[in-house]
């Protein structure tokens, strides 16, 4: 797609994301996740992101999930207070709707991991911890 010159958008992004889970290719589809970001500042929607992380968390890939957990919470910090890693309107909007979903904050993240038998914790400073 982008060796014709035409360039990921979101709706791609959730598609590509959408038939790795489908499929099982749950690596692959956390990895499309971080590339799309880091090659195109591309970002799929909370749905996607917290569909991706229960299927990891199903099949027991618990790197995976915290691989992508990582990720989320460098774009999250990457996005707010004075350092914003991409000016970007359409970025700043799907970072927004991250943060109204609800599904991606702490609680509730900590609340998907217990459900399938893993534990996730932070510190006091908010930091996943290892």
């Amino acid at each position: 797609m982008t060796n014709a010159g035409v360039a990921p958008t979101v709706d791609t992004a959730e598609a590509v994301v959408r038939g790795g889970v489908v499929n099982g290719d749950l690596q692959g589809a956390v990895e499309d996740v971080q590339n799309l970001w880091n090659q195109h500042k591309v970002l799929v929607s909370a749905k996607s992101v917290t569909d991706l992380l229960d299927a990891c968390l199903k099949s027991g890939e618990e790197f995976e999930a915290k691989r992508l957990l990582y990720f989320i919470l460098q774009v999250f910090d990457s996005q707010r207070g004075e350092y914003v890693a991409v000016d970007d309107h359409q970025v700043r909007r799907v970072v927004a709707s991250w943060m109204r979903d609800g599904k991606l904050e702490r609680d509730s993240l900590v609340k998907l991991f217990e459900k399938h038998g893993f534990v996730l914790a932070f510190d006091e400073e908010g930091n996943l911890k290892e």
